[in-house]
């Protein structure tokens, strides 16, 4: 039987690898180097996918004030460019802030940046759920 899903590039490299990318941010957002950063892993969840409607469908890899390190930074500054001149392009596609965008598709980067924001999107909630007092 044929599998009738095309996928190829950024999203098939986001779909096989984001999970375990995003689970080493979520891990690294707890660091302390994260935190002299001003980043938080509960600030991020909490405006991610425990906030406002608005903030929570604004949530998006894609766009720096609205990635993971935008919504973890303190006082609504992104830090995005910080961590990622500090750790580089490498840890940071390691660590699933962003894609490796090696693709002349555009359609592509931003199908592979969705597949990215909703792996993010289930991680975060499963971590709310399973902090959430019972």
């Amino acid at each position: 039987m044929e599998n009738d899903v095309k996928v190829g590039g950024a999203v098939e490299d986001t779909l096989i690898h984001g999970p375990g990318r995003v689970k080493r941010g979520l891990l690294w957002l707890e660091s302390g180097a994260a935190r002299e950063m001003g980043l938080s892993l509960d600030r991020l969840m909490n405006r991610a996918v425990v906030g406002p409607v608005w903030e929570v469908e604004a949530f998006n890899l894609a766009y720096s004030p609205t990635c993971a390190i935008g919504y973890a930074s303190d006082r609504w500054a992104p830090r995005y460019h910080n961590v990622h001149e500090e750790n580089g392009p490498e840890w940071m596609e390691d660590h699933g802030f962003c894609i490796d965008y090696n693709s002349d598709d555009s359609s592509d980067v931003m199908a592979a940046y969705g597949v990215l924001t909703d792996e993010w999107r289930t991680q975060l909630q499963a971590l709310a759920d399973e902090r959430r007092p019972a």
